[in-house]
């Protein structure tokens, strides 16, 4: 036995004896154990660190609470959740990211299998007028209500009750105009219906045309497969985003 590990049995040997009620680790510090694998020099990695926090979280995590808890600066925080998420391109694991939260979710890929294995019936399709209404909000988020319907030309209550049911969508403030409407954006669950990690992975959008005035999208606008396949088309939402009124 040699290198890391005779370190950590000669750390171990050498410990002096203490009553177990006096083995409780003082406040602040990293605690025996963690003193252990550091004089072993081999203490578990700040990644390895953050996905065993994610994958115990019943939430997504917020940044500041895990610089807190790894005593980590922002800068290290963020590349080891860089690195995580290159890991786990090649499992059935993905990184989401929102709004500065963050978590650990399956990989769109292997979510037919899960299906199966949880006997979840596929019954989460949505209609096309709430794919619309959503791709909608996904490219021209803060988005209020009326400026929905100004780009489908229809009414959308019923579309936005199905969709803030749903979980896709959530108030995320209040404009600062006249009747201080509601503003609305995706959410996490947003995120998982169409198999991406964060909204930066979304189709670039284009510069919309200057004489569009219909906001029928063409076929295709979004390609409803639960699961992850779902594809955002942010062409049919640059062709009619000029039809947009400006704030006021």
């Amino acid at each position: 036995m040699d290198g890391p590990e005779l370190e950590l049995a000669e750390a171990i040997e050498v410990s002096p004896a203490a009553p177990l009620d006096d083995r409780a680790d003082p406040p602040g510090s990293r605690g025996r154990q963690a003193a252990l694998w550091h004089a072993a020099g081999v203490a578990p990695s700040l990644q390895a660190q953050v996905e065993g926090i994610l994958f115990v979280a019943d939430r997504p995590v917020d940044l500041g609470e895990l610089m807190r808890s790894l005593d980590a600066t922002r800068a290290m925080v963020e590349q080891a959740l860089d690195g995580l998420a290159t890991d786990c391109a090649e499992r059935g694991l993905r990184v989401q990211r929102n709004n500065g939260l963050v978590q650990l979710v399956s990989a769109p890929e292997v979510a037919p299998a899960i299906q199966r294995f949880l006997g979840l019936e596929d019954s989460t399709r949505l209609s096309r007028a709430a794919l619309e209404s959503l791709s909608i909000i996904a490219y021209r988020q803060p988005i209020t209500r009326p400026e929905i319907d100004a780009l489908r030309g229809v009414n959308s209550d019923g579309v936005m009750r199905t969709l803030l049911s749903r979980g896709m969508v959530e108030p995320v403030g209040q404009r600062e105009t006249v009747g201080h409407p509601i503003e609305y954006g995706t959410t996490f669950r947003f995120l998982e219906y169409f198999g991406i990690g964060s909204l930066d992975e979304l189709p670039p959008l284009e510069l919309a045309s200057p004489d569009a005035t219909s906001v029928d999208p063409p076929e295709g606008l979004l390609d409803d497969r639960p699961g992850g396949d779902a594809e955002v088309d942010a062409r049919a939402i640059a062709a009619n985003d000029a039809s947009l009124p400006e704030d006021g």
